[in-house]
């Protein structure tokens, strides 16, 4: 049959993990080895196979798109900490310039600041952490997709 196929002109693709099924299929106009044509693979075995690989990819697929909305609410978190570390800074100065028992409250303030600065720079951090964990989750997909019987 290969030879047929040749002759043809068709190519005859090798079993891939990620395309081939249990039968023959038509690829991209060449012809797909099925996985049911190897040597002692069964049917249920590759039913299996392509299972997990489906559950697999729903599940990379699942775990990039909780990164990204958790991307999208740490930049919005770490954006309103910045807002806030500014408007913070601003009451600073009017209340320096406003009164001359400010020490204590500027005191206050100035620890609010700090402490909102604290929370923008953790709040970078976690959003390069996802960005991370979102290459990561990126990789894998690619790994997957490689995956090879």
């Amino acid at each position: 049959i290969i030879d047929e196929c040749k002759r043809m002109g068709l190519q005859v693709l090798p079993p891939d993990v990620n395309e081939s099924y249990a039968d023959f299929q038509v690829i991209d106009g060449n012809i797909r080895f099925g996985r049911g044509a190897v040597k002692n693979v069964g049917r249920t075995a590759i039913e299996s196979i392509v299972t997990v690989i489906n559950d697999i990819n729903d599940i990379v697929t699942t775990v990039a798109t909780a990164i990204e909305e958790q991307s999208a609410t740490t930049q919005e978190i770490s954006n309103n900490v910045s807002q806030i570390a500014a408007g913070v800074q601003e009451v600073n100065e009017n209340v320096n310039q406003t009164s001359s028992v400010a020490g204590e409250v500027t005191r206050d303030i100035t620890g609010v600041s700090q402490a909102a600065e604290q929370v923008n720079a953790g709040s970078q951090q976690v959003n390069i952490s996802s960005r991370e964990l979102s290459k990561l989750a990126e990789t894998l997909n690619e790994m997957v997709g490689r995956f090879k019987i």
